[in-house]
């Protein structure tokens, strides 16, 4: 609130050659935070949804290694006599 009383004067602002209108200074400063706020969400998501791509990926890895490891056991058993595991577990 006190950003908006003492920030009311109006200006413009020449960026890439383009001139703005005259507007107040807080308006400007509000739409650069809301842009900002926009700008971090996609960057975010973005690397939130690659993240959960290779989540995915591990968690494949991950059932193929614990399913490769259940039968190896179960040869082991099936072979070793008195179907002991010899303590791999």
């Amino acid at each position: 609130v006190v950003m908006v009383l003492e920030n009311r004067q109006v200006t413009h602002f020449e960026l890439f050659g383009l001139l703005t209108p005259e507007l107040p200074v807080v308006l400007y400063v509000a739409l650069v935070f809301i842009l900002g706020g926009f700008i971090g969400l996609l960057a975010g998501s973005s690397l939130l949804a690659r993240a959960n791509i290779r989540i995915k990926a591990i968690e494949k890895d991950l059932a193929k290694a614990r399913k490769e490891r259940d039968s190896l056991l179960a040869r082991l058993s099936s072979s070793s006599d008195g179907g002991a595991d010899n303590g791999l577990r």
